[in-house]
């Protein structure tokens, strides 16, 4: 097989083909291993701290509202407000309805 010097050249020119390089290299000093290493670790923590607002976005929040009378509740973006007498009403209907549930 035959490869022509220009075709190397332009092989050499390629932008994805320098970052496949770029990515394969190997480190070759305890400071570049070092230095890939706290860059993971940063990247790990970002990943972490995105896993947990997530996982909190997802949770139930229950907030005071009007001036202490009632509980906001608050899921992914949605919200509702009700009174602290009708929360509790709320809570006994259902557990009711998810008793029945396990019921069937």
């Amino acid at each position: 097989m035959e490869t022509s010097t220009a075709n190397i050249s332009n092989w050499f020119r390629d932008a994805d083909v320098k970052a496949k390089y770029e990515k394969s290299k190997v480190p070759t000093s305890i400071e570049q291993i070092e230095s890939e290493e706290q860059k993971l670790e940063r990247q790990l923590a970002d990943l972490r701290a995105k896993k947990q607002a997530a996982i909190e976005a997802k949770q139930w929040k229950l907030l005071p509202c009007w001036d202490g009378k009632g509980v906001l509740l608050k899921k992914e973006g949605n919200q509702m407000g009700v009174m602290l007498e009708d929360a509790e009403e709320l809570i006994v209907v259902l557990d009711d309805y998810l008793k029945g549930l396990r019921k069937q």
